[in-house]
Formats: C-alpha cells, structure tokens, sequence
C-alpha cells in the first residue's frame, strides 16, 4: 500500500491556489472545535464539506502555529481512486458505455466491437457478468436482457467509484464491490495521514487576524 504524505511547502500551495475562501475553512474549524472540543479526522471533515483534505489541512498547520489549535497524526487505511477509476467517474464504466451502444434490435458483435474500440473486451465481458445483455444464437446477435430492454442499468461501478471519490476512508460500498473494483484497477488501497484536532493553548474561536509586517517600504507607500 502506497502512503500518502503531507509537505508543508505542498500545504502552503495548495492553500494559496484554493478557490475557496480559506477564512470560510478556519471559522468552520474554530466553530467545529469550539462545540464539539475536536475534529476526529481532517479527511472526513474535509470531505464532509466539499473541500480538499491538502487545504484544509494548511488551514490547521496555520493555527496551529499560533497555537490557537493542536494536532496530533494519525494514519487511515483508505481507497484511492486511479486514472482508470476517475475516467468511469467521469465518463461511465465501460460495461455501461457498451450497453448504451446496443439498439433495441440488436447488434453483431463485430459491429459492436468496431463501435466501442478499446472498451470493448471489458466492456462486454463486464455486460455479459452481469447479464444486462444476451446472445441470439442464430443471428449472432446481442441483444439487451428483456430486464433492461426500455430501460438502463444502474451503472453500479461509476456510482461507487464516486462515493470512494467522496470518503476514501470510510465509502458507503460494499466489501465485495471494493474487492472487484480493486481486481479491475480501478481503485488501490492507500494509507494516508490525517490530523485529529483539538483546542490549543492559545484557543480562540474568534482569533485575531494575522497583520503583515509594518515595513519601511509599507509605512512610505
């Protein structure tokens, strides 16, 4: 299993360059410690609001360095994600891609094959395991399944990829989902650092603001 590590310098990046208004992430954080006393783990707050787990975690590591926050690491066994995986987020699983390809009065396989290209033979493997298409034997053709015949599958390999992609560390996915995502290469177990956080020494739900340096050149401008 790959691990997943946090720079500081990657932190400070991934802070300046988020769109999100930083000031909105460390008033939730302040708000969340102050009610509850900590935030169990970065990851799962971060990915509960809709933010990177890398910007808020610059968020943390600033207050924390005027301690006003304290942290203490921890590491999280979690599902990762791949290329391959964020492409059938994005695009849809093969199978289903395949599926949408066959009409209502069927089609020959060569034809199929020449229509989806690389995504063919997993694909149609994918669909065959599934049973959302069959083969007429005397047309050579394949059909969709009568189940399926008005109306689609759910496309259960993108729809859980997406809910990995939300909560890598604790998906809503069953265990025998993961393992066939997994054998596919659509997902990799991962072990990555999150930060429990609690108040600091210096605790203030209301901090004040950091004021840059009075510079000679600032105090002549």
């Amino acid at each position: 299993a790959g691990i997943v590590c946090f720079h500081l310098l990657n932190m400070a990046a991934a802070v300046a360059e988020a769109s999100v208004d930083t000031e909105v992430i460390e008033s939730l954080i302040l708000k969340t410690v102050d009610t509850t006393g900590s935030i169990p783990n970065t990851q799962e707050f971060a990915s509960s609001n809709g933010w990177e787990h890398l910007v808020v975690v610059g968020c943390v590591k600033s207050l924390e360095s005027r301690n006003i926050l304290a942290t203490t690491v921890q590491e999280t066994a979690a599902w990762h994600v791949t290329e391959e995986g964020r492409k059938v987020i994005e695009a849809g699983s093969p199978e289903m891609r395949v599926f949408r390809m066959v009409p209502s009065d069927g089609i020959l396989v060569k034809d199929l094959q020449a229509a989806a290209g690389d995504i063919f033979r997993v694909g149609q493997a994918q669909c065959m395991a599934s049973k959302w298409l069959e083969v007429d034997k005397p047309s050579g053709k394949l059909f969709r399944a009568k189940a399926f015949a008005t109306v689609d599958p759910q496309d259960t390999a993108q729809i859980a990829l997406s809910a990995i992609a939300q909560q890598p560390s604790s998906p809503a996915v069953a265990a025998d989902v993961l393992d066939k995502l997994k054998k596919r290469t659509l997902i990799s177990a991962v072990t990555i650092k999150t930060f429990k956080v609690t108040k600091g020494a210096e605790f203030n739900p209301n901090p004040p603001k950091l004021v840059p340096d009075l510079t000679q050149e600032l105090l002549v401008s």
